[in-house]
């Protein structure tokens, strides 16, 4: 980053920037931002971290060119001892392109040295925040860095995990919720609720504050036997710290009832009244079908006798 202005310390030396910025360059919605600035002092005569110049005595000029020359008598230079006592993030006011709410937040010296840091995040999908650093000096000097931003991609899709070990250690990691999708790969409801539901631009803004999980149950039974799911597809929300089900919804066809779970969940709404769900899905019966087929050959052949002594 450039050098910015600056207020001398004194006639020829002076407090700057040199280094200023933030990693990663564009985080997403999963990552922190380290902001980084290093202040220090800069001169171009020997005149080194404050210490003032000796005065120059000037001749003096006697008069109708019979005059002595007058001895100048050097000036004392007084010494300068100026710190950078503290440094600021400053997130800038918000207008047609930032996201964020102004803000002057603190940073962290490291050691002894004029580097400071703070990590701020994680983000929201399609952010962008405008900011500065600004350092106080001890002389009163108020430095001001130039102006950058911070831009995350927009999340164009649900962020969709496929392993569940993995999905709620990242869960416990960032402390968020689960959301898991428990589906059936064959089934026409899968596609219908990818295209109408998990495509809509609010749910996958609200998706950031989960982590979110598929679960085919025709691999895996398991978990909807677990989890006592009548109906396929549905959605589960899970609580990663405890393993805990906070909500349940096997009817998720609806975009608008989806949304209002998640921020239910998330704590930013009230509970949703869920009506029973009388549109097409895919019944338990679907769920002992997934059982069977992981199960093999043989648990086939029962089910399907099952199936032909309810038909008697």
């Amino acid at each position: 980053m450039a050098a910015v202005a600056y207020s001398p310390a004194c006639a020829s030396a002076g407090w700057t920037f040199p280094s200023a910025y933030h990693v990663p360059p564009s985080p997403d919605h999963e990552h922190n931002t380290t902001f980084h600035a290093s202040l220090s002092f800069i001169n171009d005569t020997p005149a080194v971290n404050g210490s003032a110049e000796n005065g120059t005595g000037t001749n003096g000029t006697g008069t109708n060119g019979t005059g002595t020359n007058g001895t100048g008598t050097n000036g004392t230079g007084t010494n300068l001892t100026v710190n950078v006592t503290s440094c600021q993030l400053v997130i800038e006011p918000q207008d047609n392109r930032s996201t964020a709410p102004s803000a002057r937040l603190n940073m962290t010296r490291e050691g002894a040295s004029n580097d400071f840091r703070l990590t701020l995040g994680p983000w929201p999908p399609g952010a962008e925040i405008l900011y500065h650093y600004e350092a106080d000096l001890s002389n009163g000097t108020v430095l001001r860095s130039n102006s950058s931003w911070v831009r995350t991609p927009d999340l164009l899709a649900v962020d969709w995990h496929f392993s569940l070990d993995e999905a709620a250690r990242l869960a416990r990691e960032l402390g968020r919720p689960l959301m898991i999708f428990v589906y059936s790969g064959f089934a026409q409801t899968t596609r219908q609720i990818d295209a109408d539901v998990f495509a809509r631009p609010a749910v996958i803004g609200l998706s950031a504050g989960f982590v979110c999980l598929r679960i085919d149950n025709e691999t895996a039974p398991s978990f909807s036997l677990e989890h006592r799911l009548r109906r396929l597809p549905a959605l589960v929300f899970v609580n990663a710290s405890t393993g805990n089900e906070t909500a349940k919804l096997e009817n998720p066809f609806e975009g608008e009832l989806v949304e209002k779970q998640m921020r239910y969940v998330l704590g930013k709404g009230p509970k949703p009244s869920v009506e029973p769900w009388n549109g097409p899905g895919y019944r338990v019966e679907s769920i002992a079908l997934g059982a069977a087929l992981v199960a093999g050959p043989v648990a086939m052949v029962v089910l399907l006798r099952l199936g032909k002594r309810k038909a008697r």
